[in-house]
């Protein structure tokens, strides 16, 4: 493998990571939502 192809892979790994973190961010906001949204209708 090339230099400027281990760098490409390494270069998309780390976008990967990104992604990844960035949609369990979201993923941790919605259930947190979610269990709002539940409790809040328990009291209605």
């Amino acid at each position: 493998m090339s230099r400027n192809e281990e760098l490409e892979l390494r270069a998309r790994e780390t976008e990967l990571d990104k992604r990844v973190a960035e949609l369990d961010k979201r993923e941790k906001q919605l259930r947190k939502d979610i269990d709002a949204f539940n409790q809040e209708k328990k009291f209605i």
